[in-house]
């Protein structure tokens, strides 16, 4: 996930249509612009399906401040009221379920596994399941999780993949949850313009523009050495977005000014929405330089390009692995990890074949169909109304 998903959370309905979400507060103007489409940005995927669409069936959610250091704020649209992190136990009591995630999720489950299944109010929520692909530096917290799973109202996982594995391994009284984190797919459809492309950029994207190019956004998990490699021995040009720490910033600048790439790789950094979605629009394909193999990293950049009426070129993992469950292999190639000369084959063969525009509308009709946030969210509000109401009825 690339965007802002600081709202890691936990949400909340009972009998009465009152739905409580447990997020970070130091992200809440990004719940309240959420509530309103706008033209400049997209909503936020997590902030959505975690928050937006529960609103908009008519329930309510409070928010448990976990922010790291700790910020003083009181409780205000849209939330119903805002617990501190030292309230976790009595911001359970006062709900009927509480969407969290990993460390956050693993602790408030540790209080209440003395109750019965019926009682617990921690919906556990994790972006990892098969402990065999976790790195070594995940695998205590992917085993906590495991267990801890155990003992949650309901285990929530991003894939089929996961979902299909998590099935197999937890008790039959904790129901499995897939959530399809969708995106803002009218934001990244909607016509861009040169209008978008701020002033300042007005030369490079001439330059840009000349010829065809593959664009490459996101930050973490991205392989920045194999891009450059890959580049080097092509003759295609590449966009490359990122939100960088200052020092990954400058050593991707000096390692593109010393292989003599400045022509061919177009490094963009902290832009805007509306800015990425001209570059999005404009390019010939998305190149997945992404590991997914633990977890589902560069879901929403990808989902993004789709959007954006882009075939994409992917490492083989979760991600490719679920959009191939969703019918998205007319316009998916992937690649084994590490396999560059292929990888760039596979791009290759988009510049030399660009989608025309009856294939780019079906591949955002595909993901309307399947990556809307709208229906996503809808889908997994109603599986959460049905864990709950189901329980008390």
């Amino acid at each position: 996930m690339n965007q802002s998903n600081s709202s890691h959370s936990s949400f909340i309905a009972n009998h009465m249509k009152m739905l409580h979400l447990s997020a970070s507060i130091n992200n809440i103007q990004e719940w309240v612009d959420s509530l309103n489409p706008s033209p400049l940005a997209p909503r936020l995927p997590l902030v959505y399906g975690f928050g937006t669409v529960f609103l908009q069936r008519g329930h309510q959610f409070s928010a448990l401040n976990v922010s790291v250091p700790p910020i003083k704020t009181i409780a205000a649209p849209p939330f119903k009221y805002i617990y501190s992190d030292s309230e976790g136990v009595k911001a359970l009591s006062k709900v009927d379920g509480a969407f969290l995630w990993a460390r956050e999720g693993i602790n408030a489950i540790a209080k209440q596994m003395c109750l019965k299944p019926p009682q617990r109010k921690v919906i556990l929520g994790s972006y990892v399941w098969d402990l065999n692909t976790l790195p070594k530096q995940q695998k205590m917290l992917g085993i906590a999780t495991r267990i801890s799973a155990s003992f949650a109202k309901a285990l929530v996982v991003m894939t089929e993949e996961q979902s299909e594995l998590a099935k197999k391994t937890v008790p039959s009284y904790v129901p499995v949850i897939k959530f399809r984190c969708g995106i803002d797919t009218n934001f990244y459809s909607s016509p861009s313009h040169w209008s978008d492309v701020p002033q300042f950029y007005h030369s490079i994207v001439e330059k840009l523009l000349a010829s065809p190019y593959v664009i490459m956004p996101g930050s973490q998990q991205r392989y920045d050495d194999e891009l450059l490699n890959m580049v080097t021995q092509s003759d295609f040009k590449l966009v490359r977005i990122a939100r960088y720490d200052r020092a990954k910033s400058i050593m991707l600048h000096e390692q593109i000014k010393k292989r003599e790439l400045s022509e061919r790789i177009f490094f963009f950094e902290n832009i805007d929405y509306a800015f990425l979605r001209f570059l999005f629009q404009h390019a010939t394909a998305y190149a997945g330089l992404v590991n997914s193999n633990w977890q589902p990293a560069g879901w929403t950049v990808t989902c993004e390009a789709l959007a954006s009426g882009l075939p994409v070129v992917l490492y083989e993992g979760l991600v490719s692995r679920e959009l191939k469950f969703l019918g998205a292999s007319e316009f998916l190639q992937t690649v084994p990890m590490g396999e560059i000369d292929l990888f760039k084959k596979k791009l290759e063969f988009f510049i030399a074949n660009p989608v025309n525009s009856q294939q780019k509308k079906k591949i955002q009709e595909f993901a309307n169909q399947q990556l809307n946030l709208e229906k996503t969210g809808v889908r997994f509000a109603q599986d959460i109304e049905n864990l709950v109401f189901n329980i008390y009825d």
